[in-house]
Order: structure tokens, then C-alpha cells, then sequence
């Protein structure tokens, strides 16, 4: 059995207990999904197009790149609104679990957590691991309707 990562996955479900418990307001519904939530070819092309940009952003370090992030997101929250919010508030709850989870392993055992693309640096003891682009970086809580209220968050902070 692969305890490091056993750990690492309590420790994901361990977020989710305390993010339920400090009432975090950013959950998926996930039954009006079932109905409500649909997969379109555009809305699909136009999120692997984000995560190409994003992919770039983060290698690059480039704020054009980061700018680009940006309208994208926008462009897709705009033209359907719903599947975005869906997809964004998913993208926040797992994103920051699979952050800590990450992070865990990484700490437990540096050759799992590579395995997972979690980059470590040995000298710095510094594990790196991506930052969700949906999260207020200043605590405050998003909308909890549909839209991009999210997105506006990031351009007033200048991110």
C-alpha cells in the first residue's frame, strides 16, 4: 500500500472538512449541474485554449501571457456564463485541495510527488506548486451566481 500517497489524499479530504466547516460559500452545485450543466465543442475548445495560455504564463512568467490568461477567461465567462461559474467553483474547491494534497506528497516523498508534475528543488527544499488563477488573493469571497465577477477580482488586483 502507498501510504505517502494515502496521507496526501486524507490531507486533500482534510481541506475539504475545514473549508465545509469555516463556511466556504464557493461549492458547485452539484445537482443542478446533473441538469442544468452543458458540454459544448466551443466551451470545450475555449477552455483547453485557457489552458494552453495558462501553461505558457506559467513557463514564461510572462505578463502578456498572463494578460492573455485573462481575456480568455473572460471571453469564455461571457459567452457562457453558467458552465464558467460551474466550472470555476470546482476549480476552486479541488484546486486549492489538490494544492495542499500536493504538497503533503511533497513533503512526504519527493519522488511521488514528481510523478504528479509537482516540481521540487532538493537545494531549497522549496516545493513550487501552481496557484489557482480563480482564488481572491485578498480573501474576499467571489459571486456565488453565474458570471465572472472572479475575473474582475484578478484585473483590480492587477494580477
Amino acid at each position: 500500500m502507498d501510504f505517502d500517497t494515502l496521507t496526501a489524499k486524507i490531507v486533500h479530504e482534510m481541506l475539504h472538512a475545514y473549508q465545509n466547516a469555516s463556511g466556504e460559500t464557493q461549492w458547485a452545485d452539484e445537482r443542478a449541474a446533473l441538469v442544468k450543466y452543458r458540454y459544448e465543442a466551443a466551451n470545450v475548445s475555449a477552455h483547453l485554449e485557457e489552458a494552453a495560455a495558462m501553461e505558457k504564463s506559467l513557463s514564461e512568467y510572462a505578463p502578456e501571457a498572463f494578460s492573455r490568461l485573462l481575456a480568455l477567461r473572460r471571453a469564455r465567462a461571457d459567452r457562457f456564463p453558467c458552465a464558467y461559474d460551474y466550472e470555476s467553483r470546482i476549480e476552486q474547491i479541488e484546486g486549492s485541495a489538490r494544492f495542499v494534497e500536493l504538497a503533503a506528497l511533497a513533503q512526504l516523498n519527493t519522488e511521488k510527488a514528481a510523478l504528479y508534475g509537482v516540481p521540487y528543488e532538493a537545494e531549497s527544499k522549496d516545493c513550487r506548486i501552481y496557484t489557482n488563477t480563480y482564488s481572491a488573493r485578498d480573501g474576499r469571497k467571489m459571486n456565488s451566481g453565474c458570471g465572472n465577477k472572479n475575473i474582475i477580482m484578478l484585473e483590480e488586483q492587477n494580477v
